[in-house]
């Protein structure tokens, strides 16, 4: 349609304004967004409703990879930037997101509660990403999947999660580790609000027991209320009926319920 379109051609702006908004506010993805702006001007001034972006996705399907270059890191500071009431942000597989992007993103939008970095290898510096990540200071939601480099490169061979990720404790409820690589988790220890965590896909194995090990001892000493653990041996849920466990999701996608 075109941008002058009027009253007689398109009767659904004779609608107000809060009623365009709520219409507005069903459409989930932000591309729905961007081409609602382009149908009219006032759909274009309506949408720029900060609003309407507290939650954004502008994540990369990985099966798009090589095909479907994700939006550039100028892009993402840009939107940050602008709407600043973001609460959900998803960067899914975003390979041009770095640390100076948790940055901007740290000073702007204070709100954010839920941020997936899941499969982001363009970040490579997570001492210094975990400490912009620490200004979010409602952050209770991680995810971190499928990143490789969150092994301390000290002793790679031993696959022990950087210890940086404690900055993250006094908000951080709920944490995907899963697919890095990891062989130890004890540096969760002191995350101490943790309920929800996610490590499937790791290096669970009878070479590697430091990460069955660990674990038992995370689920043993934290609040935790579900561990998803796909890949782990069955004997990981013995002995765990007196602790605040209530969904173990060990391998083959099979569940052990408590309480």
């Amino acid at each position: 349609m075109s941008s002058a379109c009027d009253e007689e051609s398109a009767p659904f702006l004779m609608l107000s304004d809060e009623l365009l908004l709520m219409c507005f506010e069903l459409l989930v993805r932000q591309r729905d967004l961007v081409a609602v702006g382009r149908v009219c001007r006032a759909f274009h001034r309506l949408i720029a409703v900060p609003a309407l972006w507290r939650h954004v996705d502008l994540s990369r399907p990985a099966k798009f990879a090589g095909i479907w270059d994700p939006p550039s890191n100028e892009f993402i500071c840009k939107l940050t930037h602008r709407f600043t009431r973001i609460v959900l942000l998803k960067l899914e597989h975003c390979t041009t997101v770095t640390p100076s992007t948790l940055e901007k993103l740290s000073k702007k939008c204070k709100h954010v509660r839920q941020l997936s970095l899941r499969g982001c290898s363009g970040i490579t510096d997570w001492p210094s990403a975990f400490g912009y990540l620490r200004k979010l200071p409602l952050l209770d939601t991680l995810n971190l999947s499928d990143i490789e480099h969150l092994v301390d490169s000290r002793e790679p061979q031993r696959g022990i999660l950087k210890r940086g990720i404690t900055l993250l404790a006094p908000t951080l409820t709920d944490l995907n580790l899963s697919g890095c690589n990891l062989i130890n988790v004890g540096a969760l220890l002191a995350m101490t609000r943790l309920r929800v965590l996610d490590v499937s896909h790791n290096a669970f194995s009878t070479r590697h027991s430091g990460l069955l090990n660990s674990l038992a001892e995370l689920i043993l000493k934290l609040p935790l209320e579900v561990v998803r653990a796909s890949d782990c041996e069955g004997s990981l849920s013995t002995g765990l009926a007196s602790t605040t466990l209530r969904v173990l999701q060990c391998s083959c996608g099979s569940v052990v319920m408590y309480g």
